[in-house]
């Protein structure tokens, strides 16, 4: 996503590799799917697969993400296999890329900080704006960050009827979080000074990778101060650093073909500083069962 006045940049592989293998950790790709959703993982990280069955357990699926062409392991089904490529692959012998998109993650985006004292330089002009707002007015108590449990950051995200689904996806991951990665998950909320919510944040940390992902956020009020959402960005970049983070990965970004509603937050995100990551089209593969 390019934003204005923003210099779009690629993660050369090297990084890209890290930040790809960093979540495709077991517990960031539970904490995706809902507990009672019938899967089991396969193969070893950073090329972990998912696997599922349908038509009564007769036929299985399975889906990979990476650079390397996943190892496919022997099972008593036939499968069809999902491979996801960080960019765009050579022709594969055994694979066939799949014209559409099956899955409509194109584009993913992350920030290394590399100077924690001036872990902002990066960030665009505006942003470090809205950062200044921000400090004068937590100074003058007009908003405060505070960390708040899993159960009280469910009950204040805000539920949408028209998007019942997306609102029953984030129930799903934000308590999952608390389960799964335990005090490497971190809710925050922003409140005013009447103590009303404004706005909140999750994020789960791998802390042997020095890395942090984002994965839901709200704002209570269309409306709200602008520096709001810089504010509690930044404030999971500080207490992020403070725990040695130097990795932050903000997920999907917007591209031609993806929601409309992505676009927002997109442009929001990638004026700070971030490198991209992108990924080719799905390849596919079916697999006999093994004798």
């Amino acid at each position: 996503m390019k934003a204005d006045n923003i210099v779009e940049e690629n993660a050369n592989e090297l990084l890209a590799r890290k930040i790809v293998s960093a979540w495709q950790e077991e517990k960031f790709l539970s904490a995706e799917r809902f507990a009672n959703f019938p899967y089991r993982f396969v193969g070893t990280s950073p090329r972990l697969g998912v696997r599922w069955e349908i038509f009564g357990g007769r036929l299985g699926l399975e889906t990979y993400t990476g650079h390397d062409e996943p190892v496919i392991m022997p099972a008593d089904k036939p499968r069809i296999v999902f491979w996801r490529p960080v960019g765009t692959p050579q022709k594969i012998k055994g694979w066939w890329r799949l014209p559409l998109q099956s899955n409509p993650i194109y584009l993913t985006g992350f920030t290394q900080v590399d100077d924690p004292a001036q872990y902002f330089a990066s960030w665009d002009r505006r942003v470090r704006e809205y950062r200044n707002q921000f400090y004068k007015k937590q100074a003058a108590g007009d908003y405060r960050i505070v960390p708040v449990s899993a159960e009280v950051f469910a009950k204040d995200f805000p539920r949408k009827g028209k998007y019942r689904a997306f609102y029953d996806y984030s129930m799903n991951k934000i308590m999952r979080c608390s389960e799964l990665f335990g005090p490497d998950s971190h809710y925050y909320e922003v409140l005013d000074k009447a103590g009303h919510v404004r706005a909140g944040l999750l994020a789960t940390d791998s802390p042997q990778e020095n890395y942090s992902r984002y994965m839901v956020g709200f704002r209570n009020n269309e409306n709200v101060d602008q520096c709001i959402g810089v504010g509690i960005i930044d404030h999971w970049f500080r207490e992020g650093i403070s725990r040695g983070i130097r990795y932050f990965d903000f997920g999907v970004f917007w591209v031609p073909g993806n929601p409309p509603s992505w676009k927002g937050f997109s442009h929001f995100k990638a004026q700070f500083g971030v490198k991209y990551i992108r990924y080719g089209k799905t390849l596919i593969k079916f697999v006999r069962a093994s004798p």
